[in-house]
């Protein structure tokens, strides 16, 4: 998407690109038809005909009320609340001039008037007759029928502006495929928890892990059952875990935890614990003859001076657990 109105930028944006990741529709942040770069690949949704992939498609940015919606919402509460102190100040001027004589259809319209000011904006005032007091009630009622309607009316519009923020924001930070967080989330996540444990001297490790000859998977069996072991593994995964972590699919067959407040002894523990319990799971009864174990590599180096230098180690840890054979924990 490119811009809206009067210059100012959409609530969200996507890219979308050819099979080959040519940028067809680049949201103003590429050209049609350049290449897109391998750092602008990762998360990018296949979009899929006939069973092949067409094109990819990456949603980018958190939706919230764009400045029109912020305005038509400020400006129906002005009206409203302009509405409601006229209509106060008019029936408080005739109460003033009527004194002590105001009849009890004056009386029934200020109780109605005070509601009004109290927030009760839906009232109705029995008031019979012709005359200027029951003209006035018919204009009273019929402005409080009005108000009370427009204000749930922006009520209603608001909560639902709200939701559908909140909804394109989870969207925008999750996996399509196994519902777990995506490699943005992680990284900007995984920043804050970095920061927290240097603030109060507290341990942090990260994990990066990988399903061992994913690609065997793949091509022995069909993608779509590589599709349900990536569910699956991410059920386990997460079932496993406290709700403190941090884990996300990092790409393809790779998924990567942060443990905050866990040292390198407690969080080999646990990747051997995650280990034997995707070793161990039945994977034959989603396709017969079929077995999955998971590589991990753990860093709870804090001292290499940020996050991305503690995934690089865990990475190296990774890499040698696949040299060692798979099926394994390593760390530094």
């Amino acid at each position: 998407g490119g811009e809206g109105s009067g210059g100012r930028p959409p609530p969200f944006r996507f890219i979308l690109s050819d099979s080959d990741y040519r940028v067809v529709m680049g949201a103003g942040v590429y050209e049609n038809g350049e290449p897109l770069p391998e750092s602008a690949r990762h998360g990018l949704l296949p979009v899929k005909v006939g069973g092949e992939v067409r094109a990819y498609v990456s949603t980018e940015g958190v939706l919230s009320p764009g400045p029109d919606d912020l305005a038509y919402m400020d400006t129906m509460r002005q009206a409203l609340w302009w509405g409601v102190g006229v209509a106060a100040l008019l029936a408080l001027a005739l109460g003033a001039l009527l004194g002590e004589g105001l009849s009890a259809r004056l009386r029934r319209l200020t109780v109605a008037v005070q509601a009004m000011r109290a927030g009760d904006l839906r009232q109705r005032v029995a008031i019979a007759g012709r005359d200027e007091v029951a003209l006035l009630g018919q204009a009273f009622n019929a402005m409080s029928e009005q108000l009370a309607s427009s204000h749930e009316s922006l009520e209603t519009s608001n909560a639902t502006i709200l939701a559908q923020a909140e909804q394109m924001k989870e969207l925008s930070i999750r996996d399509a495929l196994t519902g777990l967080y995506n490699r943005r989330h992680f990284d900007e996540a995984v920043q804050q928890l970095y920061r927290q444990a240097v603030r109060h001297g507290r341990p942090l490790s990260v994990v990066v892990s990988d399903i061992d000859w994913f690609k065997k998977i793949n091509d022995g069996f069909s993608h779509a059952v590589g599709d349900t072991v990536l569910r699956q593994v991410a059920e386990i995964l997460t079932a496993q875990l406290r709700a403190s972590d941090l884990l996300a699919r990092y790409g393809g067959e790779e998924f990567v935890i942060a443990l905050p407040e866990t040292g390198k002894p407690a969080a080999a523990a646990l990747c051997d614990k995650l280990r034997a319990a995707i070793a161990h799971f039945p994977w034959s009864e989603i396709a017969p003859g079929l077995n999955v174990t998971m590589s991990f590599g753990v860093s709870a180096e804090m001292a290499e001076g940020s996050p991305e230098a503690m995934l690089n180690g865990a990475d190296t840890q990774l890499y040698r657990a696949k040299e060692s054979g798979r099926n394994q924990v390593c760390l530094a």
